[in-house]
């Protein structure tokens, strides 16, 4: 009843399906089916060199088979409409050591009409250092690399006034190695779009400026609009409000104009944005983010993105056993690589090294110890970025006061950014003041246990969102406990040392 008068499937990103995901499109296929009128036309696109997923179960063998299990014709794209020359031959150079392949013997090349470009792009001209090519960049640890991240950030900066920091990237095996980038940026004032850790954040229809939009929508949902009215009627809201700069009215906004593109800006129902809108939300969150400049991620996370320039940072690599966990991992570097459009660093650390850079050695890179922002204290780079996890917070903090009572104005006040003050109660519960000294929050009794000893440790704690909560969301032997019907919690980062 699903497919009834689908004839065609396409598939993207084969190569990450797993076993189960692998019986669900042969099923919908028809695969097994004996009547060949019953099955459905298939295209799976995929690239095992860029297979990232196999801890979770995904297998490229998938995408080996398939040729045999759909009797598929095969087709190679090996075009890169992306990147530069140089950045090609590095990310070719370093996956040719790869031996479990299907596109051995295919390199990427750049599409056709970029074939007489600089090898290095604009930038080959723009850099007299670098000359558009892969730059290695020799640091000695993590401090160090951050402080040569800011140098070649402003140098690029100097070099390019109209470089927006919102197209540039750093990428890291693990979190942990971006902690000191990030501190470093905020240190110099460069904004950051930080990748948040999406099992921390709540479905993104519960934050409080998502919720009064969606609001709106079903307030009209009978009516017929056109998209372009709802970035008026967003503008509006946003400045009814305040709050300057917000990035989740931001998110309302982008996701408001991808359905302008999406209807044409015709006369639709409402009901259709707002189907529109959950979707596009639930895609969001999967790979959730805060801020608007230099974007900071894991590489699993930026699978399937692109910027103008990025950089990989050294440390975090693992160094396995055995051809094929060595395989997975260079694919994992690999992607790094690609995800790259103008120019392209890599950081070479001697205190923890990677067995990649080294493989780089070529006319498309260059290999050079950067200068270094000497002004950068050891304890900035030594701060670590933590987001609460909701269960980290007293949820029912403020719904076990009435309606009319100050906490729910002064909650209503926080936006992004605003900066709460920790403190231990004399029955030693910890509790989050704002600037005023009014308690908005409290931690969970989980969360207290793991931050009581470490008060004195945080250097700030700071608003990332306000989620909406109502009464219904309780469980239902605890609401009499409870004296109004909606309230807000805040969502914080805490940075400590």
């Amino acid at each position: 009843r699903l497919l009834a008068g689908y004839r065609h499937i396409l598939v993207d990103e084969y190569q990450d399906i797993d076993a189960d995901q692998y019986e669900l499109v042969s099923a919908i296929a028809g695969r097994t089916l004996a009547d060949p009128d019953t099955k459905l036309s298939i295209l799976a696109v995929g690239d095992d060199d860029q297979n990232i997923y196999s801890f979770r179960g995904a297998n490229i063998e998938f995408i080996r088979q398939f040729e045999k299990d759909y009797r598929a014709r095969n087709h190679f794209l090996v075009e890169n409409y992306r990147s530069t020359r140089h950045i090609i031959d590095a990310a070719n150079a370093l996956i040719a050591h790869n031996h479990d392949r299907m596109k051995t013997n295919r390199p990427i090349e750049p599409n056709k009409s970029r074939l007489d470009d600089a090898e290095g792009g604009r930038w080959q001209a723009l850099d007299s250092v670098t000359k558009g090519r892969v730059q290695i960049l020799q640091v000695g640890n993590a401090h160090e690399q951050a402080a040569a991240l800011l140098f070649e950030l402003q140098r690029m900066k100097r070099l390019s006034p109209n470089l927006e920091w919102r197209n540039c990237a750093v990428l890291g095996r693990t979190r942990d190695e971006l902690m000191p980038i990030r501190a470093a940026l905020d240190y110099c004032g460069i904004p950051v779009n930080w990748g948040l850790d999406r099992s921390n954040l709540p479905s993104l229809h519960q934050i409080r400026e998502v919720a009064q939009w969606l609001d709106f929508l079903k307030v009209h949902i009978h009516d017929l609009n056109r998209a372009g009215e709802f970035l008026g009627e967003i503008d509006r809201m946003e400045h009814t409000v305040g709050g300057g700069a917000n990035p989740w009215w931001r998110l309302v906004r982008e996701i408001a104009a991808e359905w302008w593109q999406e209807s044409s800006n015709a006369e639709t129902p409402v009901s259709a944005a707002i189907d529109f809108f959950y979707e596009s939300l639930e895609q969001r969150r999967r790979e959730p983010a805060f801020g608007d400049g230099v974007f900071l991620s894991t590489i699993h996370s930026a699978k399937g993105m692109e910027f103008d320039h990025v950089f990989i940072s050294g440390g975090g690599w693992q160094h396995p056993v055995g051809d094929r966990n060595r395989e997975d991992e260079r694919r994992l570097c690999y992607v790094a690589m690609t995800r790259a459009r103008q120019t392209l660093a890599m950081f070479e650390r001697t205190d923890d090294p990677d067995p990649y850079t080294g493989l780089l050695t070529d006319d498309y890179s260059v290999r050079r110890g950067p200068g270094l922002v000497d002004d950068l204290p050891q304890e900035i780079t030594d701060l670590r970025y933590e987001t609460l996890a909701l269960d980290d917070v007293f949820l029912g903090f403020p719904g076990k006061q009435p309606d009319n009572h100050p906490i729910h104005k002064c909650l209503g006040e926080l936006i992004p950014g605003s900066q709460l003050y920790p403190i231990v109660t004399p029955k030693g519960h910890v509790e989050l003041l704002n600037s005023t000294g009014t308690a908005v929050a409290g931690l969970s009794v989980k969360a207290r246990e793991s931050w009581m000893g470490r008060i004195d440790k945080i250097r700030r704690i700071s608003v990332v969102a306000m989620v909406v909560r109502h009464l219904e969301n309780v469980d239902p032997e605890y609401t009499a406990n409870y004296r109004c019907k909606k309230w807000e919690v805040p969502v914080v980062e805490i940075v400590w040392r």
